[in-house]
């Protein structure tokens, strides 16, 4: 047993980063019309941009967080906003936390919406989002994982979605295809989308997590590439696995965003987890994906993910990272910083979204 836990641990380390981000040198970015919410959870989180091919202009898609009449609670929604004259400008909510009971443990709590992903299509919008639900006056206690799609001809029409995949420790009552339809069926969680339209085929990377009797298997954890079709998404291939998290001495990579870079190259943006601890986020590795179709990522000679810039920000209890990027966007790589008072009455939780300059 004890040579097995040790196979499992984490063999590399981090690359010392290209970017160091903190609140001083990354400016903070601002929604006009959408100030954080006045709790003590709050802030914006998951970025996601997308352009409009019609007018050039930049939309982003984003978690908008606040903690509701309960401390306890942690409420996660999506809003828009559009950048004009160099701001960015609030568009509208598309989705809200909605409460209720869950259908068979009979709790009551929210359901969430967070990570979004947008992109422009052949024909319309598409915004995909993790949904699950939460019991009420818990701290992060989540269930029920499903990945959702809404669609419509215009970012600021789009609303809540309808889910359209769910891991196979899922109940069938949320609805969208089992993993297992799929032929992925160690894939117990579906988590954290990010899409790409790109050369006429729209792509979405989830990470599949596989759970055991102790719980997540990270060593097995992978990222998915699929191909979507409408709500249709057809597995391509696996871009990332734990062995790939393990290189850099991490639990696991996620919180992926796929992106284009100046130069043509597609970027896959990932944040490494649990290097310092279980929880804590380590900032964004840019990597290159050398084939969609094969799902196949540029690698160096030893097999390691070739990593063409990494940028990271200060030490905290959750850390940075959930990047992303436009390169018509002058504050390139856009990462999201936190500050986390656990001493305070209730706790101060705050999440900000910051230009790191960066054009990797």
């Amino acid at each position: 047993m004890l040579f097995a836990l040790l196979a499992c641990a984490p063999t590399g380390s981090l690359p010392e980063p290209d970017t160091r981000c903190d609140v001083a040198s990354c400016p903070e970015i601002a929604v006009d019309g959408d100030p954080p919410a006045e709790s003590g959870f709050r802030g914006y989180g998951d970025p996601s941009f997308a352009r409009d091919p019609e007018d050039g202009s930049l939309w982003m898609a984003y978690s908008w967080l606040d903690a509701g009449t309960d401390p306890a609670d942690h409420l996660v929604r999506t809003h828009l906003a559009q950048l004009e004259d160099g701001a960015f400008v609030y568009r509208g909510t598309a989705n809200t936390a909605q409460r209720g009971t869950h259908p068979e443990n009979r709790r009551d709590g929210w359901t969430l919406h967070e990570v979004p992903t947008l992109v422009r299509r052949a024909d319309d919008w598409a915004l995909w989002t993790l949904d699950y639900f939460e019991p009420s006056g818990t701290a992060f206690e989540r269930g029920d994982f499903r990945i959702a799609l809404a669609t419509a001809d215009s970012p600021a029409r789009l609303d809540a979605g309808v889910p359209v995949l769910r891991g196979t420790v899922a109940p069938n009552a949320i609805g969208g295809v089992d993993a297992r339809d799929l032929g992925l069926n160690e894939c117990a969680v579906l988590t954290e989308p990010g899409a790409l339209t790109h050369d006429g085929a729209t792509w979405l990377a989830a990470t599949c997590l596989p759970v055991g009797i102790f719980g997540v298997e990270y060593r097995r954890s992978r990222l998915v590439l699929f191909r979507s079709d409408g709500e249709a998404l057809e597995p391509v291939g696996d871009l990332l696995d734990g062995e790939d998290a393990r290189a850099f001495g991490a639990k696991s990579l996620e919180q992926a965003q796929l992106a284009v870079a100046r130069d043509g190259t597609v970027l896959l943006v990932v944040t490494p987890l649990g290097v310092r601890s279980e929880q804590v986020h380590e900032g964004c590795m840019v990597l290159e994906i050398e084939d969609l179709a094969a799902a196949r990522l540029r690698r160096n000679d030893d097999g390691t993910p070739f990593v063409r810039h990494y940028a990271t920000g200060p030490d905290d209890v959750f850390g940075p990272g959930l990047c992303t990027y436009d390169t018509g966007f002058d504050g390139g790589l856009v990462m999201v910083l936190t500050r986390f008072d656990l001493e305070a009455d209730p706790p101060d939780l705050r999440f900000s979204m910051h230009a790191t300059g960066v054009h990797p």
